[in-house]
């Protein structure tokens, strides 16, 4: 199932009161698996894995936007004896938005039957003049077969997918003061949740809840101090 929210045709622009802060990256991941000695093989499981580019504390005059994020993913899949689901969701916004004049854009794709549509772009998030946000597109897929005998096909690397959401931002930066310049910039981001079976190689499969976020270069205070984020941020769950 792929879901697009409407897009409102303009958006006023707001005065903000200077109380921001930024923080990246933000995730939450969870497993769980009914005992072995509980079920039947196949043994039921679920995964569930969360994750968001920045994280916003913004006060827009009496708009408060604390605990809204920019950039979110989330990937999950439940299964059972008989049968189960796996979504796969990349959006704009996450958070309470309710009152904050922003509006949710998602890519959202769910299994049975597996499907893997294209990428594209979501939803601008206005936040001017404080905060500037770049493009963000939303790309993901999910898998599941109805027939639980029938497995998800392995890729390259032998595992089983089956929800992978990947949400890219250009950039974003907040504004700039007289005599310290941008307070921060951060240049294109992504995060990356998947859910997956890991085969052993002994005819049982771990069930995997893997989050990835790759940080852009970050500079603040105008360009007086500079971050360089050299690899991604991986936290990963795993049950056997």
């Amino acid at each position: 199932m792929h879901r697009r929210h409407d897009r409102p045709r303009g958006r006023s622009t707001r005065a903000l009161a200077i109380a921001t802060a930024v923080a990246l990256p933000g995730s939450f991941l969870a497993i769980t698996q009914a005992p072995a000695a509980a079920a039947p093989l196949p043994a039921a499981y679920s995964a569930d894995a969360h994750g968001d580019i920045v994280g916003l504390d913004v006060d827009l005059l009496s708009l408060d936007l604390a605990g809204v994020a920019v950039g979110h993913s989330r990937s999950t899949v439940e299964s059972s004896v008989e049968a189960g689901t796996s979504t796969a969701n990349a959006a704009n916004l996450d958070g309470t938005l309710l009152g904050t004049g922003l509006t949710l854009d998602e890519q959202s794709t769910v299994a049975p039957p597996s499907d893997d549509p294209a990428a594209e772009d979501l939803l601008a998030v206005d936040l001017s003049p404080v905060v500037t946000v770049g493009a963000i597109t939303g790309d993901t897929r999910a898998a599941f077969e109805e027939d639980l005998g029938t497995c998800v096909r392995a890729d390259a690397d032998g595992d089983r997918v089956l929800s992978d959401a990947r949400t890219t931002l250009a950039g974003l930066s907040l504004t700039s003061l007289p005599g310290l310049g941008t307070l921060a910039d951060v240049t294109a981001s992504e995060t990356r949740t998947r859910t997956f079976l890991d085969d052993d190689g002994a005819g049982s499969s771990d069930v995997v809840s893997r989050i990835t976020t790759t940080v852009g270069d970050i500079s603040l205070l105008g360009g007086a101090v500079t971050v360089d984020v050299t690899s991604p941020v991986v936290l990963e769950a795993r049950s056997d």
